[in-house]
């Protein structure tokens, strides 16, 4: 048995039903101008009860194309919103692939009425080049929206004689073929499409395709720089710094021309055979000592015993060193120190392997008269102010962009954090060169990992394509990292050994013939 409702309930559905948050009506104009610009009006018609709409709207924008040739990166600028004909707050956001526009005061709650939004907003790169005709590809409203649509709209106005050649509509939610939508073309040029009663996150989607070459787009470099004209200045500086790096190479970094190598059958500079292998080796090591003993052996102004019937330990060997004599004028400066130290107050000493404070110490003193009085011919000309130079000159090229991309888009947030991480990098950069220079490699290796962690967010901001870094705070990042990559390069070919090196390295060659 069939029941008819009561004239009160129909009424009292009708009334829930009204009152229910919705989008009455979609209406978008878009305008696309002979450079191929697309200019979208939007009039956003809704009923909010303070449910999900309490203090206004959000428009979500797709900021990746497929295309033919690829995804491609898409810009929007919003020119004007509008709440029933006033001026309305509003802000953007970048999330992933998607640009949200939220309309709104945050201090405001809207009463339960109707409400009409205008955006309007400007893109570029929508059309898609095809064999024989352009096409214009759009999402009208996208599929974000979570209320259901009573009524949408397009309406295309194409340029003078870009006449249409052929249109097609779409609707339902991502991927769906569904084609509940009409079209009803005005002129060559314009066209109207048209939708009723979108489910929640529903859209209609319009395709037009007209007359090819009318659409006078600009050059790619063009449209490139448009886009990223703050980022000029990095690149020029790049260059700058290239020119910087060769051109002081050149000057001070090229390695004096070798003498021709001859036989030697004197020792170079009449050096001990501590100082020839420290300059041989470049470095300092135990057997340079026992290079200058064997040395004072030979001179007779020492003598070595091993001992061999004591008990040797398993990793070395025991001997007795005892001081036959001291001549100064005989000997040079780094034999007459271990002579002297290694002998102070006793006339032998024993050597067996275990720590001797004594004998440390005197090791320690040789080392550094070593370093000291063969420095010239030992190391090399860092050049490191020029290294400085080339810092600052990044330093200033990446803080100046940042700097004036902050003051555009009115946010401070990654200058002060990119301000943080540059400090955080000189700290420990300055603690690694300490630590380095004092040949303490376990320290070394400890406070780069810690370091390379708290580094690690500039990696992430340059690399990881966040929402919350425009695309001129990415790049700044990644300027940033390469420079500060090429000062190694830079300060490994701008060190250059001395023409007394160069000489003593020839000599010490010969001197091993």
């Amino acid at each position: 048995m069939d029941y008819a409702l009561s004239p009160e309930l129909v009424e009292a559905e009708i009334i829930t039903e009204n009152r229910s948050e919705r989008i009455v009506s979609f209406k978008s104009d878009i305008h696309i101008a002979e450079n191929a610009d697309v200019t979208v009006t939007e009039k956003i018609k809704v009923y909010a009860n303070g449910n999900n709409i309490r203090r206004g709207i959000f428009r979500a924008l797709p900021m990746v194309r497929n295309t033919k040739e690829g995804k491609l990166r898409i810009n929007y600028k919003v020119l004007s919103v509008t709440r029933d004909g006033s001026t309305e707050p509003y802000h953007e956001k970048k999330e992933g692939n998607i640009l949200t526009i939220y309309i709104g005061d945050k201090d405001r709650m809207l009463d339960s009425d109707f409400y009409t939004y205008t955006i309007v907003y400007k893109t570029q790169d929508q059309i898609g080049k095809f064999n024989g005709y352009d096409e214009f590809y759009w999402n009208v409203n996208g599929t974000d929206w979570s209320f259901p649509i009573e009524n949408i709209e397009a309406t295309l106005h194409l340029p003078p004689n870009a006449d249409i050649l052929q249109n097609s509509c779409y609707t339902g939610e991502e991927g769906s073929i569904a084609t509940n939508c009409t079209s009803k073309k005005l002129s060559s040029t314009q066209i109207k499409f048209n939708a009723d009663n979108l489910n929640q996150h529903e859209n209609l989607t319009i395709a037009v395709g007209f007359k090819a070459g009318v659409l006078k787009e600009p050059s790619p470099f063009s449209k490139w720089l448009k886009r990223n004209w703050m980022i000029v200045p990095l690149i020029l500086l790049s260059f700058y710094l290239l020119f910087f790096y060769y051109n002081n190479w050149k000057k001070y970094g090229k390695d004096p021309e070798k003498p021709v190598v001859i036989p030697q059958f004197n020792v170079p500079k009449n050096l001990s055979p501590a100082a020839i292998g420290y300059i041989d080796k470049k470095k300092f090591d135990a057997n340079l000592v026992t290079a200058n003993l064997v040395d004072l052996s030979v001179k007779g102004l020492i003598k070595i015993t091993e001992i061999k019937d004591e008990k040797e330990s398993f990793l070395s060997r025991i001997f007795t060193l005892k001081k036959l004599g001291e001549s100064a004028e005989r000997l040079k400066n780094d034999q007459y120190l271990l002579l002297k130290r290694l002998f102070e107050g006793e006339n032998s000493i024993s050597v067996n392997g275990s720590y001797n404070s004594k004998i440390k110490s005197t090791v320690d003193d040789f080392e550094k008269m070593l370093v000291k009085e063969n420095k010239v011919f030992a190391e090399e000309t860092s050049n490191i102010n020029l290294v400085y130079k080339a810092l600052r000159i990044i330093l200033i090229g990446f803080f100046a962009v940042l700097f004036l991309n902050s003051l555009l888009t009115w946010s401070f947030k990654i200058l002060g954090m990119a301000a943080i991480l540059t400090a955080f990098g000189g700290l420990f950069a300055t603690v690694l060169v300490l630590i380095y220079n004092a040949k303490n490699k376990i320290a070394f290796i400890i406070v780069f990992f810690f370091s390379s962690i708290l580094m690690l967010p500039l990696f992430l901001m340059a690399f990881s394509n966040s929402s919350e870094l425009t695309s001129v705070e990415s790049i700044c990042f990644k300027f940033l990292i390469f420079s500060i990559a090429s000062l190694f390069v830079f300060r490994y070919f701008i060190n250059n050994p001395s023409e007394e090196k160069v000489k003593m390295q020839a000599e010490i060659e010969g001197f091993k013939m």
